[in-house]
């Protein structure tokens, strides 16, 4: 196999390669496994998002440095999952805590924090 040479790419040039080699991947067996990834992940923290509805469907983008754009279109039951999952992380999610010197203490003078 031809070995390319990544390090010449312009920008342009080498999203044109990802983007021709997803699509060869995913016309490949086998496929890539339905099981989400474990151990160290490559991750986009607080990456752009945008959605917008399809006929029935969601269509939902998520911006990666490294890949571009990935789109996905989620149909409604999927979505109602999601919006259930998203909800419930949010409500369950550890609030950040404040630190003790920002705190405003008031007292009656007896020591009583009230």
């Amino acid at each position: 196999m031809a070995k390319i040479d990544l390090t010449n790419l312009t920008a342009q040039e080498l999203d044109d390669l990802i983007e021709k080699a997803a699509r060869r991947r995913a016309s490949l067996q086998p496929e890539i496994t339905r099981n989400h990834p474990e151990g160290e992940l490559l991750i986009a923290q607080d990456p752009l998002w945008y959605t917008f509805l399809d006929g029935a469907n969601t269509i939902l983008q998520i911006r990666d440095p490294g890949r571009g754009w990935i789109t996905a279109q989620i149909p409604p039951h999927e979505r109602a999952n999601l919006l259930s999952v998203l909800l419930r992380q949010a409500l369950s999610a550890p609030q950040t805590k404040v630190p003790e010197a920002a705190v405003p203490t008031t007292s009656t003078g007896g020591g009583t924090v009230h």
